[in-house]
């Protein structure tokens, strides 16, 4: 059951992640990522290293309860 949540979580953010970004998750998904991958050069741009860093889980979750 924890993993289906987990599953379930991910697909979430990626999801919103194509929502957000459909040319850079086409980007991401073409250059053969691996599962652990991480598409921020992708949706962000090659200088998101420098940016803060996207709390998924607060724009996906309500977080105040």
């Amino acid at each position: 059951m924890h993993r289906l949540r987990i599953v379930d979580e991910r697909r979430a953010y990626l999801d919103e992640i194509e929502r957000r970004s459909a040319h850079g998750m086409a980007a991401w998904l073409a250059s053969g990522p691996r599962a652990a991958g991480d598409p921020t050069r992708f949706v962000l741009g090659d200088g998101a290293a420098g940016r803060a860093r996207i709390e998924w889980d607060d724009l996906l979750h309500d977080t105040d309860k």
